[in-house]
């Protein structure tokens, strides 16, 4: 901040010299670039957490996502933030300095609280990924939103700046998820979820296959996998959500082909089928239709573990948030990750 403080006192020193009208006029446009500057400030990250050096490497380049992986975008009001705690962390991984938001309740109920990890969409920054899922209505939980390289995340075939500048987006998470159970009480290790939106939920399924022993449970938004994934160590929940009306995605295999980048992707009901056999389900799905959702799931899969698919009809390549009579899909991933 040293530079802006020399550069405001020689601003000063001339506008001193000036007329007095303009000088009124000046001070006007002044206050106005005052609360531009107050902004940015607060929109910087947070220091890195405390209780040791961070994880995962030395410091290096500056991730170019890290302009917002903090309060900058949170209103108390508007988000409903009241209640949360929220703040800004930041940790070297591969010689990058990534950064996450972290959101925990002022008042948490007593005992261990799951630990709730959320990767956002191509594009899309922390702060919006907690506003777009609703992830505030959750309680007694420890939110974390990891920011992607230039907003994106190397999911394999995809996607954007990070495939290209061949991030290793597997070891940033699991060093955030490290991190944060060393650093925040009551953080339960037992507990961890993992939930990615659209090219976050790419990422998503290729946490689940490269770290399965990580999470006690996954969830798919709006994506499927572009890492082909041949085998797990141990077998993981999966959720899959879609919505017929996403122009991104196939949701059979005999939906026309789609290509994301110049590479194939499988279909919705593809990608099931494959995490099935990965966590060897048998039998027929469970199915339950509520509103314009429909919920199918595999219980009888190795380990007492569980497949499911919820398909909204119509929608976007957007959230599902509900309705009414139809749930949405925040509230149905909660529900089949803690049964």
């Amino acid at each position: 901040m040293r530079g802006w403080t020399v550069i405001v006192t020689r601003v000063r020193e001339r506008v001193r010299a000036l007329p007095r009208r303009r000088r009124r006029v000046l001070a006007g446009v002044a206050a106005a670039v005052a609360v531009l500057l107050a902004g940015v400030v607060l929109s910087l990250p947070a220091t890195p957490a405390t209780g040791g050096p961070p994880s995962g490497g030395s410091a290096g380049l500056v991730d170019p996502a890290l302009a917002d992986p903090g309060l900058g975008g949170l209103d108390t009001a508007r988000h409903g933030l009241r209640g949360w705690t929220a703040t800004g962390h930041e940790l070297a991984v591969g010689g990058r300095t990534r950064g996450y938001l972290l959101l925990r309740p002022t008042q948490p109920a007593p005992g261990p609280m799951p630990v709730v990890v959320m990767l956002h969409g191509r594009g899309m920054t922390p702060t919006a990924m907690v506003s777009r899922a609703g992830l505030l209505g959750l309680r007694d939980v420890v939110l974390v939103v990891p920011a992607g390289y230039g907003r994106s995340w190397n999911a394999g075939d995809c996607c954007a700046a990070a495939r290209k500048a061949h991030v290793d987006d597997v070891s940033f998470v699991s060093a955030v998820v490290e991190q944060v159970l060393r650093l925040q009480p009551g953080a339960s290790s037992r507990e961890v979820y993992l939930i990615g939106y659209s090219n976050g939920g790419r990422m998503a399924y290729r946490l689940a296959c490269q770290r399965p022993g990580l999470f006690a449970g996954v969830a798919a938004v709006e994506a499927v996998p572009m890492d082909p994934c041949r085998a797990v160590g141990r077998p993981v929940p999966l959720l899959v959500v879609a919505s017929t009306g996403d122009p991104l995605l196939r949701l059979t295999d005999a939906a026309p082909a789609r290509r994301i980048e110049g590479s194939p992707q499988p279909s919705v009901e593809g990608a099931v089928t494959t995490w099935r056999t990965l966590d060897g389900c048998t039998g027929a799905p469970e199915q339950h239709v509520t509103g314009t959702l429909t919920s199918r799931a595999w219980t009888s899969c190795r380990g007492g573990t569980r497949v499911g698919l919820d398909t909204y009809a119509g929608g976007s390549h957007a959230w599902p948030t509900g309705s009414g009579t139809t749930p949405g899909a925040l509230s149905r991933i909660w529900s089949f990750l803690r049964p």
